[in-house]
C-alpha cells in the first residue's frame, strides 16, 4: 500500500499512475489533515510506503510513527526521507518497504 500526502503537482500525478502501474494500491491524503488525521488514515490502509513533499516531511514523519510506514520517500530532499530522484537515478527504479516492492516500467 502507497499512500501519497501532497498538494496539487504534475509528481503527484506520476508518483499516482507509478504506483498503480507497478502493480500497488495506492491512497491519497489531503496535506491539510492534522498529524493525528495522516496516522490515522496510514494505520487505517496499513500503508508501508509514504510519498511526500518536503515541506510535509516532518509532519509525515510524526504521523507514520505507529503506522506500518517503513519508508518515506520526498518529491525532493528532506533530512530522514529518501529522496525519489535518488532512487530514479540509480537506475534500479525499484523501492522496497517491508515485504513491499514497487518496480518502475523503464518502457513507461
Amino acid at each position: 500500500m502507497l499512500a501519497i500526502l501532497s498538494p496539487n503537482r504534475p509528481e503527484f500525478a506520476v508518483v499516482f499512475i507509478g504506483g498503480i502501474r507497478a502493480g500497488g494500491v495506492v491512497t491519497t491524503i489531503n496535506p491539510l489533515f492534522t498529524t493525528g488525521e495522516i496516522g490515522q488514515q496510514l494505520r487505517d490502509c496499513g500503508a508501508r510506503l509514504l510519498v511526500t513533499v518536503p515541506e510535509l516531511a516532518g509532519r509525515a514523519a510524526e504521523a507514520a510513527a505507529g503506522s506500518l510506514v517503513r519508508e518515506i520517500v520526498t518529491i525532493g530532499d528532506a533530512p530522514g526521507a529518501t529522496a525519489l530522484a535518488r532512487i530514479l537515478d540509480a537506475g534500479t527504479g525499484r523501492i522496497e518497504a517491508g515485504g513491499c516492492a514497487a518496480q518502475a516500467d523503464p518502457q513507461g
